[in-house]
């Protein structure tokens, strides 16, 4: 029997109401103990031995493996990668080997739960990622050097879905609402639209969603703009979704006029802020709160998109006029995409052939759209405009004060409670 297998059971300590088990492990004694009483209190404390006893080894159950895969996920990988990992592994592998020691798993077992998710008719995207967190994960188990059987060239196979559904894309007519209307209807009332000008740009740059609220004014030199962070789903600034993300992309006439429009929007509302489009205090914007905002627009003008989709809108209408390659450079990806199907440095000269195209080619869709403001920034730009005292805090309190304040303990109905001789 090895040295780190428990040979021992937890006993019920009466006087101190625990169960209480004591293990050796490397020289080093440790006890352990629950205060559950019956059965349940005895495996309790059982289980924290077997644990402790685990931890080092080079075999273990492959629930425990998991764990220690997911902490290191998390701390290194941030919270996103983590709950990814974290909702595979709960959905889909640990009901299949949560109980195999990692030296008894073999590749039709990872099979097996890749297999299963096909079965109960997940999207290729899911199936994939199933087989990427099983790959993290033996990854990290060399890394710890643990008992694993390696995988081979396509030992983990995925079986091919039929033609993707083909993406929505902004119609020129809802292109057109977007641009000349700037309300959303809310609760009967129609009010301006704060995210008005993030929505518009994004369909005349492509950017993704969290690019665009990740902006900086300092990012912006001129018509040039430099995409150096992003804005996940759970609001945590990333570097971006790849290296070919971090770009620097030149802005078309109608985005320069919607930034202008935009510093305009922020100084009469009295927001001074180091992002292009924050939130109403002037702080990084959530990216899924402007979504919320975003469909009350479209319920609004009868528009239907989501606004991943005004990328695949910008792609469409550049695809006719602007060569793949600077599109790629454009929207950010690799050269090995097929980017006209889904959706190196940009040399400047060729960036001012990218606004060419891009300003002819919105001249042919939307025509001439009046925003009313010169298609240079306001001098202001990156300045400070004026204050802006976020509120959200005292008008909590004010809140809180104005609630009715709860008669005291000591009165019923109005009236002093009775003193209870004791």
């Amino acid at each position: 029997m090895a040295a780190t297998e428990r040979r021992s059971e937890a006993l019920w300590i009466e006087s101190r109401g625990i169960w209480l088990i004591k293990v050796q492990k490397d020289g080093i004694r440790k006890p352990f103990q629950s205060s559950t009483p019956g059965r349940k209190g005895k495996r309790e404390a059982e289980a924290l031995a077997d644990e402790w006893l685990q931890t080092g080894k080079d075999d273990m159950p492959f629930l425990l493996a998991w764990e220690k895969f997911l902490d290191y996920q998390l701390k290194h990988n941030g919270n996103a990668n983590y709950r990814n990992h974290e909702s595979i592994g709960r959905i889909h592998l640990l009901p299949q080997i949560k109980n195999k020691k990692l030296s008894a798993i073999k590749p039709m077992d990872w099979q097996r739960c890749i297999d299963a998710a096909e079965e109960r008719g997940l999207a290729e995207r899911t199936v994939t990622n199933i087989r990427s967190s099983i790959t993290a994960f033996l990854s990290y188990a060399d890394l710890e050097r643990w008992k694993t059987v390696e995988l081979k060239k396509k030992d983990l196979t995925i079986t091919e879905d039929p033609e993707p559904e083909e993406k929505r894309i902004l119609q020129p007519d809802d292109v057109q609402k977007l641009m000349k209307n700037s309300t959303v209807e809310k609760r009967g009332k129609e009010q301006q639209a704060f995210y008005i000008h993030s929505w518009r740009f994004t369909v005349l740059t492509g950017m993704r969603r969290g690019e665009v609220y990740g902006l900086k004014w300092e990012d912006i030199t001129g018509d040039v703009a430099t995409i150096a962070r992003s804005i996940n789903t759970l609001n945590e600034m990333t570097a971006g979704k790849n290296k070919n993300a971090r770009r620097s992309v030149k802005l078309s006439s109608m985005a320069m006029q919607t930034l202008a429009a935009q510093r305009n929007m922020l100084d009469a509302m009295g927001i001074n802020s180091e992002w292009v489009f924050p939130d109403e205090w002037g702080e990084l914007s959530d990216p899924n709160r402007a979504y919320k905002q975003w469909q009350f627009f479209c319920r609004t003008h009868s528009v239907s998109s989501t606004i991943h989709e005004m990328r695949h809108t910008y792609i469409s209408m550049m695809k006719n006029d602007m060569p793949e390659q600077m599109l790629k450079d454009l929207v950010g990806h690799s050269v090995n995409m097929n980017t006209y199907a889904t959706y190196g440095h940009v040399v400047n000269p060729e960036m001012d052939r990218a606004k060419q195209i891009m300003d002819a080619t919105f001249d042919r869709f939307l025509g001439r759209v009046d925003f009313d403001l010169p298609a240079e920034l306001p001098p202001q730009v990156g300045k400070v405009a004026r204050g802006h005292v976020d509120t959200r805090h005292t008008d909590a309190i004010k809140a809180k004060e104005r609630r009715p304040r709860l008669p005291d303990k000591t009165t019923k109905r109005g009236r002093p409670c009775k003193k209870v001789n004791t």
